[in-house]
């Protein structure tokens, strides 16, 4: 006999809080896939979201199969909402487009007649934003460039003499940016704050240990190793590997372990843990939940 203190009733069916045609026939199969939908006529379930849902409903070749039990009437309905939102997308973008055009500004006007047709914008830093985008451009934005550019030579050699006293140590991270390519930074940490030092585009090379050991070594020669206190880097494998290479060649350096991604990689393993795991599964479908029907709160 069951128990009714441990038996879970089957979660009622999921469908977007949205006012879309295609969720007339459309149901999220889990709430954690958004975009994973199964058809309320044939029962069919596929990729796609709910443009895909409209494709299956309305015949329409391409994505996803044709639903056998959808009606004309269907069709008809999935059809149009599909060209509605095409025609819609078109008349956005023909007037973005015209509005660009109205505002293009003839690039080779100098700076005179700019401030003349705009009458009372005669601020100082509205006059150099004008002088940057017209044809005297090249006149402001060197002295600009000269201006930042010793600034920031002036901070860096307070950094370097800091690191002549007290050492430093150098960070390293790496992730992977919008166009999949796997950027590896180098920065180098002391008292006085931290500053970038390097980044290079490693997408095509083996991440070993000993790769990452050579890009910190250099790293190292560069600043002159005996101002190098520490090395910091994240727990991976990898890294590991290149500490162990580091404490070969450079004893007198330490290598540290990323305090943060040491805590992290401890949640995570909290988190696996089976009176955890199964609360924390149960607060990401309610977030899912939530974020899918926002409209209604």
């Amino acid at each position: 006999m069951n128990n009714p203190s441990t038996d879970t009733p089957p979660p009622p069916p999921l469908k977007r809080n949205s006012n879309d045609v295609g969720w007339e026939y459309g149901l999220l199969c889990d709430p954690r896939v958004p975009e994973k939908v199964r058809c309320r006529l044939c029962g069919k379930e596929f990729s796609g979201g709910v443009y895909g849902m409209k494709e299956h409903i309305g015949h329409l070749n391409g994505n996803v199969s044709a639903c056998p039990m959808s009606s004309k009437e269907d069709q008809e309905k999935c059809k149009n909402s599909i060209m509605e939102a095409k025609e819609k997308k078109n008349k956005k973008r023909k007037h973005e487009e015209a509005i660009r055009a109205e505002v293009n500004i003839n690039k080779n006007s100098n700076v005179e007649e700019l401030e003349k047709e705009l009458g009372p914008l005669k601020a100082p830093h509205f006059q150099v934003w004008a002088r940057v985008d017209t044809s005297y451009s090249v006149s402001v934005k060197e002295p600009l460039l000269n201006e930042e550019k010793q600034r920031t030579k002036e901070k860096l050699k307070a950094l370097e003499e800091e690191w002549d006293r007290e050492g430093c140590s150098v960070m390293t991270n790496s992730w992977t940016d919008m166009k999949r390519r796997s950027i590896m930074n180098l920065c180098v940490n002391s008292r006085g704050g931290t500053c970038f030092l390097s980044s290079k585009d490693a997408s095509k090379d083996s991440h070993t240990g000993e790769y990452i050991f050579n890009y910190i070594d250099k790293c190292i020669e560069d600043l002159e190793a005996e101002k190098v206190v520490q090395v910091v880097t994240d727990n991976a494998t990898n890294k590991v590997a290149a500490a162990n290479l580091l404490k070969e060649k450079r004893p007198r350096v330490f290598w540290t372990g990323c305090a943060a991604h040491t805590m992290d990689l401890m949640l995570e393993g909290i988190s696996k843990l089976h009176g955890f795991a199964k609360v924390i599964e149960q607060a990401k479908a309610v977030t899912i939940f939530v974020y899918a029907h926002h409209t209604t709160l």
